[in-house]
């Protein structure tokens, strides 16, 4: 490649209507994944919705199952930034982790395309199958690890591990994300709720912080 087209390709890639299309689209998918899960859209229902040509959506996004998982990498980029590339532990991972859940309780779309699509993806042969099983490793690996070095697991009762911990808040969250959908908006606290489940195990903790889903107080 030369560098004249190196440098045209770079352009083309910052392109602010490129990508500002681009996020339009996926709003769009987004949207319409959440109403029906993967199976029930369509190409054609996305890109009228979005108000573009199916060849215009492949152009950002060569198929369906691109689209999808496309979905789902903006879903978690933020969550997974703040998370991972802060390297919190201990009561600060469980915090943060409290307050993406407050974040997404603000977004319904969000919290229906969570449900729809994990529970589609449990079959083997959906696009998001292999993409969900990761991550759920991930989840459950980082929030042990985080747990770990949060509780005192020798005055804990016997067989009490940090993986049981993970598994009782992961399973808790999870839970409590249908009971926010099946329930009136605003009637279910899903972050609060896990708050309140850390809180009844601070007999146990090492740190004495606060565990809240609020965001901390301002520093000078």
């Amino acid at each position: 490649m030369t560098a004249a087209s190196e440098h045209k390709t770079s352009r083309k890639r910052r392109n602010p209507k490129g990508e500002a299309r681009r996020e339009h689209i996926l709003d769009v998918a987004r949207t319409i994944f959440s109403e029906g899960g993967y199976h029930s859209a369509s190409i054609a229902d996305i890109a009228a919705r979005a108000g573009i040509s199916q060849a215009g959506l492949l152009h950002h996004f060569p198929s369906k199952p691109d689209l999808l998982l496309a979905v789902l990498t903006a879903r978690d980029a933020d969550a997974i930034r703040h998370l991972r590339d802060e390297e919190l532990t201990g009561v600060a991972y469980l915090n943060a982790y409290l307050h993406t859940l407050k974040d997404h309780a603000a977004d319904p779309v969000l919290v229906q395309l969570n449900a729809m699509i994990s529970a589609e993806a449990l079959a083997d042969s959906h696009p998001a199958h292999d993409y969900f099983v990761e991550q759920h490793r991930l989840r459950l690996s980082e929030f042990t690890a985080s747990i770990q070095d949060t509780f005192d697991f020798d005055a804990l009762p016997s067989g009490v591990t940090a993986e049981t911990i993970a598994r009782w808040a992961i399973a808790l969250s999870e839970g409590m994300r249908l009971q926010m959908l099946y329930e009136e908006p605003g009637r279910v606290d899903r972050a609060d709720t896990l708050a309140l489940f850390f809180e009844t195990l601070r007999p146990y903790l090492r740190d004495r912080t606060q565990i809240s889903a609020d965001d901390p107080p301002a520093t000078d």
